[in-house]
């Protein structure tokens, strides 16, 4: 069993590692190739991903966890997001995109600083439990990971020349 401390030290180095869209990568060709018959207009993101994950390899500069986190190996860090909604006049909460884009990039700020060693691929798991609908505002369900919070944390890696 590994401590802590050893997990966040290496932690970053770690993900690094890992390919993009790592829950699917354990679908075959065959599989891929079945769902493209399908209509499905997201059907292209993993191949698509991927291949650009293998493309960006070589000059990705990955993120390093900040000191302060590295330092406190036994806290537990709790953000904040203070996100604040009223529902509409159906009863719903709005989708609140640039709330959420700008706390996932905040966040980001938070817990990671710009690496200095070059390559590897980062891999960002976001909690997608459910389906969302055409209506925007589906994507406030309080179970998944708000799909902006997650553009937002992206934009931030990608400021410390994560690209990849």
């Amino acid at each position: 069993m590994t401590t802590r401390r050893k997990f966040l030290s290496t932690g970053a180095s770690l993900f690094s590692a890992l390919p993009v869209f790592t829950g699917h990568v354990s679908a075959s060709e065959r599989e891929l190739d079945r769902a493209a018959n399908r209509r499905d207009p997201g059907k292209k993101l993993v191949r698509d991903g991927l291949e650009y994950a293998k493309r960006g390899k070589k000059n990705n500069i990955p993120p390093v966890l900040r000191e302060e986190i590295l330092e406190n190996p036994h806290a537990v860090f709790i953000i904040r997001t203070s996100i604040a909604s009223r529902r509409d006049e159906s009863g719903k909460f709005p989708p609140e995109k640039e709330k959420f884009a700008r706390v996932g990039y905040e966040t980001a700020r938070m817990i990671f600083r710009k690496g200095t060693s070059k390559g590897g691929t980062t891999c960002i798991k976001p909690n997608f439990v459910g389906g969302f609908n055409a209506d925007e505002r589906s994507v406030n369900n309080g179970v998944s990971t708000h799909p902006w919070f997650v553009s937002g944390f992206c934009d931030a890696l990608r400021e410390m020349n994560n690209t990849n």
